[in-house]
């Protein structure tokens, strides 16, 4: 299968790839498609937060629902329910602290843990 995606992958660019392998697996795990409209709410939660909520950095930055799409898909265009993390190679807060670490496990404390990370910066 990963010789396939690869030949895939170069064959005919990443557009190919994605529409071809990466999203029927999407399909296949059940997960709620996205709305229409969430590129463009994505795009401007990133432009009134331009950087990651836990570090600080502008780089490599993702938009996190507090509440798990997956299980609130109601609140996907919810400004109040986003947050934007990094992915950065030294510390991936979207990670570490979105995901506590497993891509499937959902954070239900991320404010508060990111309260408690901001009070500790301050050494409150």
């Amino acid at each position: 299968m990963i010789i396939l995606a690869l030949f895939f992958l170069v064959l005919f660019g990443f557009a190919i790839f994605k529409y071809c392998v990466i999203q029927p697996k999407v399909e296949m795990l059940g997960r709620t498609p996205r709305s229409s409209q969430w590129r463009k709410v994505r795009n401007l939660h990133l432009l009134e937060n331009p950087v990651c909520a836990i570090c600080g950095s502008p780089e490599n930055l993702t938009v996190h629902h507090i509440r798990s799409f997956s299980e609130n898909p109601e609140l996907e265009l919810c400004p109040d329910n986003l947050i934007t993390l990094c992915e950065n190679r030294n510390l991936n807060c979207h990670f570490v602290f979105g995901h506590h670490m497993r891509w499937t496990n959902i954070n239900d404390t991320l404010i508060r843990d990111l309260n408690k990370i901001k009070c500790f910066v301050k050494g409150d």
